[in-house]
Order: structure tokens, then sequence, then C-alpha cells
């Protein structure tokens, strides 16, 4: 599973940095329980002890996005399954968020202009060494003024607000992670559609596998809680990850050398 926390909530020194209205540094954990663990290091100067405990929502939001259009038939089935797994033990019902339509776009402009800045040296001097990804990444902001940049950080956090209250009625989102099943090596991570309006409203978010799609690939479901609420969150993970169906535990090809 994937813990991506409230934006600020670990330190990222050390880390080189790409946009800093979005760097966060998260984890990859086997459960909910390690990232527990591994939150109870992070998040502070002093290691604390771990609390690991489950916690029911008292309703949930099920945010199919605005992007919707772009989910495949596995994300589709996979979201309307989990919403109904959580829907046996507490409320769970749609929430619109077609107000939040512009926050891709809005995320595209601030990430590319600050990655702009952020790698500079790197693509004045070392161009030939940045995927081909990065470089369109940085050409993107150099395209962009600053006058725009900073209408685009003003829209977002008026977005920002208007998410918080959002959370007023709902203690947890359930969202899909990605367009459909885990891609291929060769074919890249995947559109990140579906993330960046949480990376823009700087959410904390669990991403839980279990579900499969139409060929038998993992896909992911996001839970997400309100700015700050990361240990609230966490909880409520630790719920639903006893209610989604187990994960497929993959096979291990071992190569027969011949000897003993």
């Amino acid at each position: 599973m994937g813990f991506k926390p409230s934006y600020g909530r670990y330190a990222g020194a050390g880390i080189k940095g790409l946009a800093p209205s979005f760097d966060t540094l998260g984890t990859i954990t086997p459960d909910v329980k390690t990232a527990v663990l591994a939150d109870s290091v992070l998040k502070g100067p002093v290691p604390t002890a771990s609390t690991v405990k489950s916690a029911v929502p008292k309703r949930v939001g099920v945010c199919r996005t605005p992007w919707w259009d772009q989910a495949e038939d596995s994300t589709r089935m996979a979201l309307q399954k989990a919403g109904a797994c959580l829907g046996g033990e507490t409320p769970v019902e749609d929430v619109d968020l077609s107000a939040f339509k512009a926050a891709a776009d809005l995320h595209v402009t601030i990430m590319s202009y600050e990655a702009c800045q952020a790698l500079g040296w790197e693509y004045a001097e070392q161009r030939a060494l940045l995927s081909s990804q990065i470089v369109s990444l940085i050409e993107a902001g150099r395209a962009i003024g600053y006058a725009t940049y900073r209408q685009a950080l003003a829209e977002a956090d008026r977005l920002r607000a208007q998410i918080a209250d959002v959370f007023t009625r709902y203690d947890l989102l359930l969202a899909p992670a990605a367009p459909g099943e885990a891609p291929k090596k060769e074919d890249g991570t995947g559109s990140p559609i579906f993330s960046r309006i949480w990376t823009l409203l700087r959410l904390p978010t669990v991403t839980l596998p279990g579900f499969t799609g139409v060929n038998g690939l993992p896909v992911g479901i996001q839970l997400l809680g309100a700015f700050g609420e990361d240990e609230s969150l966490l909880d409520y993970a630790t719920w639903a990850e006893t209610l989604f169906p187990a994960r497929p535990v993959p096979s291990i090809c071992v190569q027969d050398t011949g000897h003993e």
C-alpha cells in the first residue's frame, strides 16, 4: 500500500526537489500497520510510539472526480466494489466534485513552473541526461509567466478552502487511483490524472490494493482524509483494509539450475 501524508508532515531534507508547492515524502509498505510505524518515526524530530487502531468513519463520500470519463472498466468496477465493501458498515454516498475540474490543469501549471526553476541547472548543463518527460516539463514551465503562476497559486488556495468544507460532511473520501490496471514496466508509470487533484489540495492519501482488473492485474483505490488528519486517515485505512479483498500473492519463479 502507499501512504502520502499531508503536505509538510515529513521533512524533505536530502531529497532533490521538483515542485516546492507539492513535494511530499511518502511510504510504500506491505500494510497499513507498517505505514503507521513509519509515520511514528518520520512525522517528528523524535520517534513516537505507534498506535494501530481501526476506526469506522461516520460517512464516506465516493468521488468519481471530473475525469471519470477516463476511467477504464477495471477502475469503474473496483470503485463500485470498494464502495459496496464500506457501505456494509457505514453510510456511503456520491460526492460531486465538478467544482474542482480546474485542479488538474492548475497542478500542471504550478508543477511545470517550479520544476523549471528547481531543475534549471540540470537543464542548462546536463540536458542530455534528463528524460524526455522531464525536459518537456521544464520547457512547459519556461513558457509560463509569473503572473499566470501566481494566479494558479491563488486558485489552488481557494480550492483547498473548498475541499475543507467537503470534509465537514464526510470523514473519508473514496476515489480511483488510476485510470485502469497497473501498467506493464515497459509502459511507464501510467497516467496521474486521478492523483493531480489530491496533490494540488495537499491531502493525505492512502492507496490500497486488493482489487484486480479484467486482465488480472492490480487496481488501486484511494482513501483520502482532511488536511492534517493523517492519524484519522490511517485509522480508517486500517478498518478498510480488513474489508477490501486480500491482495493477490505474486508467484515466485525459481529457475532450476540443475544443482542441489
